[in-house]
């Protein structure tokens, strides 16, 4: 079940400017728990071989619930005409961070304490050993096949430009352009490491990419 709503605005301000905007919030909710009188079904939604997904047999994974903050984003555009022919215009956007999730790789002879038998992608149950692993999602998240739960700090990013147009004749012009992105230099979080490990060179949340920090570029658009 999803619930939420979305806002677009325009807004026209002054001697020619002009704001736009979007508003963009909601939350799903799954349960694909399995019902007592019917332990044995297959959950709903989900292949008819293989089982379905076992992590939704796992409590706090089959009914998930997204925060409203996973759902919720906002933007706006505004452009402004100054004198001399400048215009200056930025842009701001600012959208859930990174989904935050764990999954951790166990070996048969982990899960063979628990479960008194080897893993059934073992080749023979009666051997001393088995190499197989199995990979169990430790938090609800769309790779466990839940929702994601978490997130890490919002991604916000404001960008702005400064134009100026020069004009030759009737036709043609130069509009040169100064923009600077991510202005306030900010350094969130992209992309990290999911797989719940303790090894040095790569732990958990390690972080594998980061927002790009403050660029300035000079262009130019030729018009004629």
């Amino acid at each position: 079940m999803w619930d939420g709503f979305d806002v677009i605005y325009n807004y026209r301000f002054g001697r020619g400017g002009n704001f736009q905007g979007t508003f963009s919030t909601g939350r799903e909710v799954i349960d694909n728990c399995l019902t007592i009188d019917s332990p044995g079904s297959l959950l709903a939604g989900l292949p008819a071989t293989g089982g379905g997904n076992t992590n939704l047999l796992r409590p706090g994974f089959c009914h998930a619930a997204q925060p409203w903050s996973g759902g919720t984003g906002f933007g706006f555009l505004a452009v402004y005409p100054l004198p001399g022919s400048i215009q200056v215009s930025g842009i701001y956007q600012n959208k859930p961070g990174f989904p935050i999730r764990a999954s951790y790789v166990v070996s048969d002879a982990e899960v063979g304490r628990s479960l008194g038998r080897h893993l059934s992608t073992c080749p023979s149950q009666t051997a001393a050993t088995c190499s197989q692993t199995a990979t169990i999602e430790l938090i609800p998240s769309k790779t466990a096949g839940s929702l994601d739960t978490l997130y890490g700090e919002r991604i916000k990013q404001l960008d702005l430009r400064f134009s100026r147009i020069f004009k030759f004749g009737e036709s043609r012009r130069v509009q040169a352009n100064f923009d600077v992105y991510n202005i306030f230099n900010n350094n969130t979080v992209l992309n990290e490491q999911t797989r719940y490990t303790t090894a040095a060179n790569n732990p958990w949340r390690n972080v594998l990419q980061i927002m790009g920090g403050r660029l300035i570029k000079l262009g130019a658009q030729v018009n004629f």
